[in-house]
């Protein structure tokens, strides 16, 4: 029930952000006709499938109709970005960014977090965007990360985990904030790599509560238990997330590998070496 209740905010938090037809309507009330026209047809190319030839002339044509026209440099930038021609996506979002920079800058430096690998660009677009707002920056584009996160995941990855502990439990402490569907499970992660193994263990016990799905969640939690001496609940566990893992209950994407991931093989080598430490 948790799980389908969390899908269905995804829903309608993408229904409402990037992922939402843009209001054509703005043009119009501001009498500007030629990129009223332009957003219709940067709209039509949607009932295409995307990066298909139909889709990308018409947001081509979009763009000849009025070149302030965001929404069409977006839509076209994604197929390139998914085949990782990451050249022509960054040319493409850019003009986006430079004209819409208060919607698209924090989907560029999602996008360059998550597929560039880009952590101090990502940094930095997100930081451009806090600038600009008093109150929330908001989500990521895919709606499962919070912005403020990610900010804590880029300073993880540059090897500066304690100021990424203090920005994941600054955003916590935020009034109504809802944590994210992976974020205890990075924090625990966090706190590992920090060798505070009580701190991991709390929240990766939260993860399990609070999205009891994923392999990873045992893994680090079977590593956690280890640190603090507690052998024999590190083997159950990781013998939980072995079961997971074959059933297909881990982090997956098409086209990343997500921060935090683990493979089969890491399971195998973790019940390899306690078995190995038991029988001496």
């Amino acid at each position: 029930m948790k799980r389908f209740t969390y899908i269905l905010f995804l829903f309608f938090f993408v229904a409402k952000g990037l992922c939402a037809q843009k209001n054509c309507n703005v043009y119009k009330y501001r009498g500007d006709d030629t990129c009223y026209v332009a957003c219709k047809t940067a709209i039509k190319a949607d009932q295409y499938q995307e990066g298909s030839q139909a889709s990308q002339i018409l947001l081509s044509r979009s763009i000849n109709q009025c070149s302030n026209m965001d929404y069409a440099y977006y839509r076209k930038s994604i197929p390139y970005l998914k085949s990782g021609d990451f050249v022509e996506w960054r040319r493409l979002i850019d003009q986006a960014v430079e004209i819409n920079p208060a919607v698209y800058l924090g989907y560029r430096g999602w996008c360059r977090f998550n597929f560039l690998r880009d952590f101090d660009g990502a940094l930095s677009d997100i930081n451009q965007l806090d600038k600009m707002y008093d109150g929330d920056i908001g989500y990521a584009d895919s709606g499962v990360y919070h912005l403020n996160v990610i900010k804590a995941l880029c300073f993880k990855e540059k090897g500066q985990t304690r100021k990424a502990i203090r920005i994941m439990e600054a955003q916590f402490k935020t009034i109504k904030y809802v944590p994210g569907y992976y974020d205890y499970l990075h924090l625990g992660v966090m706190k590992l790599e920090a060798q505070d193994f009580e701190g991991a263990e709390r929240a990766l016990q939260k993860q399990i509560v609070h999205n009891d799905y994923v392999a990873e969640t045992y893994f680090f939690l079977a590593l956690a238990k280890q640190g603090i001496g507690k052998t024999y609940e590190s083997l159950h566990l990781l013998e939980t997330a072995y079961e997971k893992y074959k059933k297909g209950e881990r982090r997956y994407s098409p086209y990343t590998s997500p921060i935090d991931k683990i493979y089969l093989i890491d399971i195998e080598n973790e019940l390899a070496r306690l078995g190995s430490l038991s029988e001496r």
